[in-house]
């Protein structure tokens, strides 16, 4: 979605460098927890180390990884199977900000930039941006830089707080489901979806990769529904709310993606009725025992 809204910016805008301008002003702290951890790596090596084991985390598809030969370490980024447009897009926004994170973290500048695209396309934007040689027609994104960097500090980390951080992500990782299982798949798109108010059976699906008609069959084949699937998660997160957390309505209907206070009331009071009506049958389909 990122890769896509960027290429529809560069057109709008006439910007070709879009994608480039906004990864140049990514702070760590704009990529959550991951980037708070990073942030206290105790050096660019432990940093890069972290970045590698955690991407899956922050991105869904693609890559990121690091490749040492000689005296160069090559940093490599890939956003996953995407369209000529919003892959060139969302690599130099990639680019922009492993170079700009390093540069603020170490002090560090690429001697080299990689790119997969040919210099008629790129033009001079990212020799200006970089201000180092681009290699052109590449069959990888990369920047390119001194593998001493490896051993410099990260300046102001917290190695305590990075130990913190690493316990979190890895139960946070341990949330992901698996790539063969469409239900837990759909079902963890939804939670990430439904703050925002995305979590629409055209939008999922898109972001599996798959048309609106193929994953409903998909879930079929398992005998599920979206619809379902989004009710059981909205009953899931209520009843983690109510057990864990005092909210305001307003904020709970938001949290569970409706789009106002009075359409979650209505959702709540029908699912109590619906449960209610349930127990009440249960009660009179109960069998009397004798008394003994």
């Amino acid at each position: 979605m990122f890769a896509h809204f960027l290429y529809w910016a560069a057109l709008e805008t006439g910007d070709p460098a879009f994608g480039l301008q906004v990864g140049a002003d990514f702070t760590l702290g704009d990529l959550g927890a991951l980037g708070y951890f990073l942030m206290h790596a105790p050096s660019v090596s432990a940093g890069l180390l972290a970045s590698e084991k955690w991407f899956a985390y922050q991105q869904d598809g693609g890559f990121f990884r690091t490749r040492r030969y000689g005296a160069d370490l090559e940093l490599l980024y890939d956003g996953g199977e995407l369209p000529e447009g919003p892959r060139r897009q969302d690599a130099e926004c990639g680019l922009a900000i492993i170079a700009g994170l390093f540069r603020r973290s170490s002090g560090a500048h690429p001697h080299e930039v990689r790119t997969r695209d040919q210099q008629h396309v790129v033009g001079d934007v990212l020799r200006s941006h970089f201000g180092c040689r681009i290699l052109y027609g590449c069959p990888d994104y990369s920047v390119v830089y001194d593998s001493d960097i490896l051993h410099k500090p990260v300046r102001g980390a917290d190695p305590a707080l990075f130990q913190i951080l690493g316990d979190y992500l890895s139960l946070k990782i341990a949330e992901l489901p698996p790539k063969d299982d469409i239900v837990a798949e759909v079902r963890w798109h939804l939670r990430r979806a439904l703050p925002t108010g995305a979590a629409r059976l055209a939008i999922v699906a898109k972001e599996l990769g798959l048309s609106s008609r193929t994953l409903q069959r998909r879930l079929a084949e398992r005998g599920e529904v979206f619809e379902a699937l989004l009710e059981q998660v909205r009953l899931q997160i209520l009843s983690e709310i109510s057990q864990t957390r005092r909210m305001s309505n307003n904020i709970i209907s938001v949290e569970l993606g409706f789009s106002n206070p009075s359409a979650f009331y209505r959702w709540r009071t029908k699912h109590r009725q619906t449960d209610s009506e349930s127990s009440k049958a249960d009660s009179r389909s109960g069998e009397k025992r004798p008394i003994r």
